[in-house]
């Protein structure tokens, strides 16, 4: 049994030092992440080519290039983000997966993709944050990118404001043809044919040539010339796909296989879970039962004075009412209020678990 050194060398999203027969494209691609940052072409380029032609690997590896000359040569604090587009439940679960990178606290439920994109992007425009991005694994089924597509491209006009002075910004699009949809609405958006970088399938010799230097990699050592070694190739004929036969090393070499790619999208429900500083607001409307977003925030307000910490922000309390909502902890209904207006009525409607309730909470009978 041959024992591996570097069984993450087999994860999904491992990188290669040296790209075997991609090293061309993967310098293209660097280039014109280059352009874009200095403002001297468009702020998006697409790797294209048939699944296993390795277009991940070339995004990722362009990317991480551009990043790093980036930051060292700004000394800032440039975003890399990588975001696998089949199965974040579409442009709402990527625009999600980046504003969480930006606030891990953050949950897409109760808002529209326009509202998280726009998000995403005063966020990166208060920080003044240069962004490199990764939209990879795009596949025909993944829906419609063109909100996307359009804050990337112009985030001045996406944006209400009407500001302007977004920081740098590239992002690599990677996938295979059959994403039509995608590379039309790139199309659509004018940019240049030169933004596009298209891969030509691996021929066997190529696949060979990866399959025995990823198993060199994760041995530690040359792979013995064995009939293992023939098996990780794929047999005399070479019928195998590369992706089968990283699989077959996995089961050869015991390397659990990696399960889908995980994304910081709260789709599932989860176990409820209340946060600390929740807790004493929450504990007030179970015993008052019907409160208003403002009364909410004076008792969040109160219980933060009383542990010597600030106060949430208005939005950032809002988007966690909201998340609460999507949990089926609270209902909020929109009532009509005053000289006209309207006011936020939060009802709970969910037990929540005992526990001990922040300093200045009175506290009746527990939770209900």
């Amino acid at each position: 049994m041959l024992r591996p050194a570097h069984p993450e060398v087999l994860a999904t999203d491992w990188l290669p030092p040296v790209p075997l027969y991609r090293r061309r494209e993967v310098e293209a691609a660097t280039d014109a992440l280059r352009s874009a940052l200095r403002g001297d072409g468009p702020p998006v380029t697409s790797v294209v080519g048939p699944s296993g032609s390795g277009t991940s690997t070339v995004a990722r590896l362009a990317a991480r290039a551009a990043y790093e000359e980036l930051r060292r040569s700004t000394g800032g604090n440039p975003l890399l983000a990588m975001v696998r587009v089949r199965g974040s439940h579409g442009a709402w679960g990527v625009a999600t997966a980046l504003l969480y990178r930006l606030d891990d606290g953050f949950s897409g439920r109760g808002f529209r993709v326009t509202e998280i994109a726009a998000g995403f992007l005063r966020r990166l425009r208060r920080d003044r944050r240069p962004l490199v991005l990764v939209l990879d694994d795009i596949a025909p089924a993944v829906g419609d990118l063109s909100v996307l597509l359009t804050a990337l491209l112009d985030p001045d006009r996406f944006l209400p404001e009407g500001e302007s002075g977004m920081p740098p910004r590239a992002a690599v699009l990677a996938g295979v043809p059959e994403a039509a949809a995608v590379w039309s609405g790139l199309v659509r958006h004018r940019l240049p044919r030169g933004t596009r970088i298209d891969l030509p399938p691996l021929g066997p010799a190529a696949i060979d040539a990866i399959v025995r230097d990823r198993a060199a990699r994760v041995l530690g050592r040359p792979v013995p010339e064995t009939d293992l070694a023939e098996l990780l190739l794929g047999g005399p004929d070479g019928s195998l796909s590369l992706a089968e036969r990283i699989e077959r090393m996995r089961r050869a070499f015991r390397v659990p296989a990696p399960g889908p790619p995980t994304a910081p999208i709260p789709g599932a429900r989860a176990p409820l879970e209340i946060e600390p500083r929740l807790a004493g607001p929450l504990a007030r409307l179970a015993r008052q039962r019907r409160a208003t977003i403002a009364e909410m925030r004076a008792w969040e307000r109160e219980c933060a004075e009383a542990e010597g910490r600030p106060p949430l922000p208005a939005t950032t309390f809002w988007r966690r009412i909201v998340r609460l909502e999507s949990e089926g902890v609270v209902h909020r209904e929109v009532r009509a209020g005053g000289a006209g207006g309207t006011r936020s009525v939060v009802e709970l409607t969910r037990p929540l678990p005992d526990g001990p309730a922040p300093p200045g909470t009175p506290r009746a009978g527990g939770w209900p």
